[in-house]
């Protein structure tokens, strides 16, 4: 259960969820709040209305007689049957008036509650104040006496103290109403919006999953499978292309191991009957010194095969594996290239191959006895599938920061089928010639592992019957890049 919370997918969906929620509550919030308020406002719009009605109301009862000083007159209260309108007691909500008299006489409408408050005076001497009581919402105002004042300094006291309000009753059960109807709607597209994001988020996520899926085949053996690349716009199809390419490189390189594998036993298979079977013929019956050295001759012959070839696939290993063992140091590629030459002349001599040699400086870093080897197998190739009375030339230049070595030859040349392959290991061109000759088809392949080990490159360009030319180049210098 842990691992499903732990999951893409369930972090997706709450992380939506959170977000969906904090926007649903936000607006319904505010949608609710913008509604009340709206309510209030126009509530109170109206006893703002009905108090001046109220307040106009509030009068004298009888006039002074004229030329004489009029006493204080007596203040009373009466609607117009227009006004009184206004506090009509059948609707849901009636507004109601108390009004308080200078007299100490209360004039209340008929639907007034009995228990409402007289306000403070100080209060509501400079404006009208709103109160809320309970279930009613109230305008208290204290009405200015609008006549000249009495003698004796005048009157500053109010014609009256009036309330005016309403029962809010309907109204907070319509917004209850509301608010219940804002929820139920939020809720809805809460979870609405739960059931799309995780409909969406399966969806989201069946990239992830089928290269999961792909990823556990093709660790279980299937080595053919690869990821579907229909997303390809996608930062998911991206990544299935360079998995894809890196399944392709994992198969490539089990399969090269494993046919190299077979090669090297096929290989080392024959050297090791043939010293076995001599060694059995021996000790089957006692033979002359002549036999036994014949004998031991074939056996020596075929250990030095089984020790070339040892050898070789050593240095191989060390350069797949990444081992640097190879000396950083300045050399020079032309020595190398003379001291490589000078070992080969006599075998060049013996096939009838003329070898010249043309070393011009050329400065490299890295190991000077693996840079022989190089030469030494691209010369000794050159010689050996030469024609007799051939000619092989070597050729060693600096050019634009890289050593170049080249090797030309005008012999049988390499078929163009077999020109892609001749960098593999194990491979012959000539299929007739076997490990018995010598030749384990490792050459080549040692040569491009230790120019590439050196951050350079070979390349070959050959035709049939008219000879081949390899070139190497190599970074000199500082611009030398070793692995």
């Amino acid at each position: 259960m842990s691992a499903f919370y732990k999951s893409i997918r369930w972090r997706l969906q709450a992380w939506h969820g959170l977000v969906l929620l904090v926007v649903l509550a936000a607006f319904g919030v505010t949608a609710y709040e913008l509604v009340r308020e709206n309510h209030f406002k126009r509530i109170d719009a109206e006893l703002q209305r009905r108090m001046l009605v109220v307040a106009a109301s509030i009068g004298p009862r009888n006039r002074p007689g004229a030329g004489k000083i009029a006493p204080r007159p007596q203040l009373g209260f009466r609607l117009r049957a227009e006004e009184a309108a206004l506090f009509n007691e059948k609707v849901p909500e009636p507004f109601y008036y108390v009004v308080w008299l200078p007299d100490s006489e209360i004039v209340r409408a008929a639907n007034a509650p009995l228990d409402v408050p007289k306000p403070d005076l100080k209060s509501t001497l400079s404006a009208p104040s709103l109160r809320r009581r309970g279930a009613f919402r109230e305008l208290a105002f204290a009405a200015p006496r609008a006549g000249p004042r009495g003698p004796g300094g005048g009157d500053d006291s109010p014609r009256g103290i009036l309330v005016v309000g309403c029962s809010v009753v309907e109204t907070q059960v319509e917004l209850r109403r509301l608010a219940w109807w804002f929820s139920a709607v939020g809720g809805g597209v809460l979870v609405l919006g739960l059931a799309t994001g995780w409909l969406l988020s399966a969806r989201a996520i069946k990239p992830i999953s089928d290269i999961s899926t792909t990823a556990k085949t093709i660790a279980a053996g299937n080595l053919s499978e690869r990821i579907d690349l229909a997303d390809t716009e996608s930062e998911l199809g991206e990544l299935a292309r360079v998995l894809n390419g890196t399944f392709d490189r994992l198969q490539s390189t089990l399969t090269q191991q494993a046919q190299f594998t077979a090669d090297a036993s096929h290989e080392l298979r024959t050297p090791a009957f043939v010293i076995l079977s001599q060694a059995q013929s021996a000790l089957k019956r006692e033979r002359t010194v002549a036999e036994y050295r014949e004998g031991f001759e074939v056996c020596e012959r075929a250990a030095q095969q089984m020790r070339q070839l040892i050898e070789s696939l050593l240095i191989l290993a060390r350069q797949d594996s990444g081992e640097d063992n190879m000396r950083h140091e300045p050399c020079a590629l032309d020595q190398a290239a003379i001291e490589a030459v000078e070992l080969l002349r006599p075998l060049a001599e013996e096939r009838h191959v003329t070898l010249s040699l043309d070393p011009g400086p050329a400065s490299v870093s890295g190991d000077a006895s693996q840079l022989r080897q190089v030469v030494a197998n691209l010369v000794g190739n050159a010689i050996e599938y030469n024609r007799p009375g051939g000619a092989v030339e070597v050729t060693v230049a600096q050019e634009n920061g890289s050593a170049i070595l080249k090797v030309s030859d005008n012999g049988l040349g390499i078929a163009d089928e077999d020109l892609p392959h001749i960098f593999e290991r194990f491979y012959r061109t000539d299929k007739a010639r076997s490990a018995a000759d010598g030749h384990t088809g490792l050459g080549l392949a040692i040569c491009k592992a230790i120019v590439e080990a050196h951050g350079g490159s070979v390349q070959v360009f050959s035709r049939p019957n008219e000879g081949s030319v390899f070139t190497a180049r190599i970074p000199s210098g500082e611009n030398a890049m070793l692995r």
